[in-house]
């Protein structure tokens, strides 16, 4: 079964679909790299931060957001020198690595307004699908079970280019 954005299933084998195994569920976060945050990690990120207090020292591999309104998400490249090296992780917006004075990360000028994410809060709500690809994932696999029904390979074309964005 594969969870839907609505909440409910939809009987999707990997099988069925002929697709490769789904990620093992012991995945990091680390290794998803993320590209933005999904609303419900930014609020539980803040609510880590500003309601429980959770404190942090950046390290490598850290991601971070900030109490802006926004979805951005950044992660530390490394602590060295006396230096905080981060990057956007969505690198279509750039790929630039800024220095941050390390004593200031956190806690002085803009720092107080860094939030760290941790792993944890990535892995427990990571990104959903939307409804037009579960809707096309849908329709992918009704053409997979079909068999030989006749335009099986022209709607399942159409249906790929709807996956790509392209309908």
């Amino acid at each position: 079964m594969t969870q839907t954005n609505d909440g409910g299933a939809t009987d999707m084998t990997t099988d069925a679909l002929c697709a490769p195994q789904p990620t093992p569920a012991t995945q990091t976060a680390q290794e998803a790299v993320p590209v933005d945050l999904t609303y419900q990690q930014k609020l539980e990120a803040l609510s880590l931060r500003f309601y429980q207090g959770m404190l942090w020292t950046p390290k490598a591999g850290d991601y971070y957001t900030t109490s802006r309104a926004d979805l951005e998400l950044y992660r530390v490249v490394a602590v060295e020198g006396g230096m905080v090296k981060t990057q956007y992780c969505d690198q279509s917006k750039s790929s630039a690595v800024s220095s941050w004075p390390e004593k200031e990360f956190t806690s002085e000028g803009f720092g107080p307004k860094r939030v760290w994410v941790p792993d944890f809060v990535l892995s427990a709500h990571p990104p959903q699908p939307s409804a037009s690809v579960v809707e096309a994932m849908k329709h992918l696999h009704d053409i997979i079970n079909c068999g030989n029904c006749s335009g099986s390979r022209q709607s399942a074309r159409l249906a790929l280019r709807a996956l790509k964005g392209d309908a």
